[in-house]
């Protein structure tokens, strides 16, 4: 049993049971002997009610179910707010040229090619499933499963409103795209790098669909580095870098753009399909409110069915000439 599910049969346990749980060598190695010795105190003489340790370690269990999707909030740059909109000013266009100043003049700002966007906040929430039932019949692990799920499901509709704004071909027109008819080849990389350098950007990623990363990862290109010696990519199904792009594989299906119907889609299989955007990641950006956080659980004993994990965040792409799409 893990942390999280000693703490639950603990907390429901009667008094005479949590005293003989208390002499259990798997409760200390795995609960008392891993908390403060004031946190430990308290929860000998009063009880798991008494503590935050439930509240915290529930946390920790949604936030782990979360881990293996955080990947968009590992590419994109965040810019944390306090309020409901943020509003994003940036230069547009090429890089362009410091300017020849004499000695004593004025430096010039040049505003004429200045844009601006707002990053509008929302909220996204779930529920884990945990009944009153499970809970009576002490089936803590099931919990603990709920918990990591709820987690897992709400990185999943983060990833997928941020790579739905971050791929959107029908509003951002200008984002450069190849017809890779479905593929994704170390040559068609190259054509896509030299399309973002031609516009004073430098790429530093690759985010792609699981059907374009086995694409990529089977290419003739990757064989012979596993010739060469390395062989990292066989051997983990890691990509890791591959001309200077960090690989990133994103499992999530994206929302279709408005009229076109682009969609950034797992299965990279039909005409409409966009399945890997190589890019500087600073086109897009996340405005975050509240990250994740836990909802209606004052009780850590009897608020566990009414939990409630919640988050609030913004995104917007800001600069296009930063990306790339391969679109089918």
């Amino acid at each position: 049993m893990s942390r999280l599910t000693k703490m639950l049969e603990y907390a429901f346990a009667g008094n005479a049971e949590q005293s003989r749980m208390r002499q259990k060598e798997s409760f200390k190695t795995t609960v008392l002997d891993t908390i403060p010795k004031a946190e430990k105190e308290l929860l000998i003489s009063e009880g798991m009610n008494s503590t935050s340790l439930l509240q915290t370690e529930v946390y920790n269990t949604i936030l782990e179910g979360a881990q293996p999707e955080m990947v968009c909030r590992n590419i994109f740059p965040t810019i944390t707010t306090d309020t409901n909109q943020i509003r994003i000013t940036y230069e547009s266009g090429s890089l362009g040229l410091a300017e020849e100043v004499a000695e004593g003049a004025a430096i010039p700002i040049h505003t004429e090619n200045f844009n601006t966007h707002n990053i509008d906040i929302k909220k996204i929430g779930v529920r884990p499933v945990i009944t009153n039932e499970l809970i009576e019949d002490g089936l803590w692990d099931m919990a603990e499963f709920e918990l990591k799920r709820a987690g897992q499901k709400l990185e999943h509709k983060f990833n997928y409103d941020v790579i739905g704004e971050a791929t959107d071909l029908d509003t951002y027109s200008s984002i450069g795209s190849t017809n890779a008819g479905g593929t994704c080849t170390v040559q068609q990389l190259i054509t896509a790098i030299k399309d973002i350098h031609n516009n004073d950007q430098f790429p530093t990623d690759i985010i792609l669909t699981p059907t374009a990363y086995a694409s990529l990862i089977s290419g003739s290109n990757i064989l012979e580095a596993n010739k060469a010696g390395d062989n990292k990519a066989l051997r983990n199904y890691d990509i890791g870098s591959v001309l200077g792009l960090k690989a990133h594989m994103l499992t999530v299906d994206g929302p279709p753009s408005p009229t076109t119907s682009y969609q950034w889609n797992h299965g990279y299989d039909t005409a409409v399909d966009i399945g890997a955007v190589i890019c500087d990641p600073s086109y897009c950006m996340i405005g975050m409110r509240r990250d994740l956080t836990i909802e209606q659980y004052d009780d850590p004993i009897h608020d566990l069915v009414g939990i409630a994990a919640t988050m609030r965040f913004g995104v917007k792409t800001v600069d296009q000439t930063k990306a790339h799409i391969l679109y089918h």
